[in-house]
């Protein structure tokens, strides 16, 4: 899945495998921002560069809805957390189902 990458030096040239998990982070994030919420889950379970691009903003503010500002303040009442939460969160908890009745229901 990478590509070779020699270079050349005095004593000869050597070889080195290149792969995805090279790139810098904010170029993976723009990938990954053309994803599905899903595929972005499953690569985020690569490799760690994967995993910390996949936590980006910029991937996860244009998959919310136009009130998640609202929404998420309702979440953080709801959910007894009043740390700020990231976009990736914010979606996470959107897309969680709602339970009342003491979790009985759905």
């Amino acid at each position: 899945m990478g590509s070779g990458f020699s270079t050349s030096n005095n004593e000869g040239s050597t070889t080195r495998l290149v792969g995805l998990g090279d790139l810098p982070e904010n170029c993976l994030a723009m990938v990954l921002g053309y994803l599905d919420p899903s595929d972005i889950c499953n690569l985020a379970r690569v490799n760690r560069a994967f995993h910390r691009a996949s936590s980006a903003d910029l991937i996860w503010e244009p998959k919310l809805p136009e009130n998640y500002r609202i929404l998420s303040e309702k979440l953080m009442f709801y959910g007894g957390s009043s740390e700020c939460l990231g976009k990736k969160d914010i979606y996470a908890g959107l897309c969680s189902p709602v339970r009342f009745s003491r979790g009985t229901k759905v």
